[in-house]
């Protein structure tokens, strides 16, 4: 198990990419949360196994048809056991 700190940039604002994002973790068995910044960023929190988590990574970049992510970053943080879902906030 493994959690990430991602921040995306792109046309990522305002195109249904945080809802997108929280129906495909749950295709993937992924929680966490994602939320969009004032500077325009999109952040995220997501933990899962390794390999849904590249799965979920892999479908998050290719977006769904109206978001664009130009670049992430992503960095390993502490694992959150209590959590059951990706939330929007």
């Amino acid at each position: 198990m493994k959690r990430y700190l991602l921040f995306f940039t792109g046309r990522v604002q305002f195109v249904g990419f945080r809802y997108f994002c929280a129906t495909s973790a749950m295709k993937f068995s992924i929680t966490g949360w994602v939320k969009n910044l004032e500077n325009g960023l999109v952040q995220m929190e997501a933990q899962g196994t390794e390999g849904n988590l590249n799965l979920f990574f892999d479908a998050v970049k290719s977006g769904n048809g109206f978001s664009k992510v130009e670049d992430y970053s992503m960095k390993e943080i502490p694992i959150i056991h209590t959590e059951k879902e990706m939330k929007v906030r």
